[in-house]
């Protein structure tokens, strides 16, 4: 996935990327979009690729 975020990039912006582990529950990945949704600016994850706390 980074590799080819990374060529992405090397052509365009991106307001980012969240991943989350597919062994997350429903209820904790909700929980995790919440915290990056009171804490994370936008320019905190501008071009980024980054996992869901």
């Amino acid at each position: 996935m980074r590799v080819h975020f990374e060529e992405f990039l090397a052509e365009r912006k991106s307001p980012g990327v969240l991943l989350i582990p597919s062994s997350r529950s429903t209820g904790a990945a909700i929980e995790g979009l919440l915290t990056v949704w009171r804490n994370w600016t936008p320019e905190d994850l501008r071009n980024q690729i980054r996992w869901l706390p």
